[in-house]
């Protein structure tokens, strides 16, 4: 499998160019979608916050704040903090990071995916205003995004409602089973 990740434009010049010189173009057809990942940048106070959604579960996550390394590829850096944000979920988590076998740059967006990142970045603006006016405090990332991202439960289509990380774990389960059978 292919780790994948879509940049929306405004992420891509924050991602640096070893982001696109090291990570080949991949059609999102030929990567099953539980490897298909989405990105877009949220700034809060001056500082870069990368926010990613999975394209199937729409499991997200945030990294920040964020500064560029030239040296670096991205990709092994959201390979790691993923490996984080996984173990939490899935008891065999590993198993998830045994199947890849490199990294690509995904060519076509995800409506449904970049849909998600977009209601987290207004969901952010508002927590932001909520905060200051009634709580007297600053917006805190990514703290505050894993709280609203893991407690807030979405629509998805005649399958009724469910919270993105169960999703994820249900997806998951399902995409073994298929590999298995």
């Amino acid at each position: 499998m292919t780790l994948s990740l879509y940049s929306s434009k405004k992420l891509l010049p924050h991602l640096g160019k070893k982001f696109v010189s090291e990570n080949p173009e991949v059609d999102p057809n030929s990567v099953h979608p539980i490897y298909c990942w989405y990105a877009d940048v949220y700034f809060l106070n001056r500082a870069k916050y990368l926010i990613i959604c999975n394209e199937v579960s729409r499991f997200s996550l945030c990294l920040g704040p964020y500064k560029v390394d030239p040296k670096a590829n991205f990709m092994n850096h959201f390979k790691k903090v993923l490996e984080e944000k996984l173990k939490e979920i899935l008891p065999d988590y590993m198993d998830y990071f045994k199947s890849i076998n490199g990294y690509g740059r995904l060519t076509q967006t995800h409506r449904g995916a970049m849909a998600n990142l977009s209601r987290l970045k207004i969901d952010l603006d508002y927590s932001k205003s909520y905060y200051l006016a009634f709580e007297n405090r600053q917006l805190d990332l990514p703290l505050d995004f894993e709280d609203q991202a893991e407690t807030f439960t979405t629509r998805n289509g005649e399958k009724g409602y469910f919270r993105p990380a169960e999703n994820f774990v249900r997806r998951w389960n399902d995409f073994k089973s298929e590999q298995m059978g």
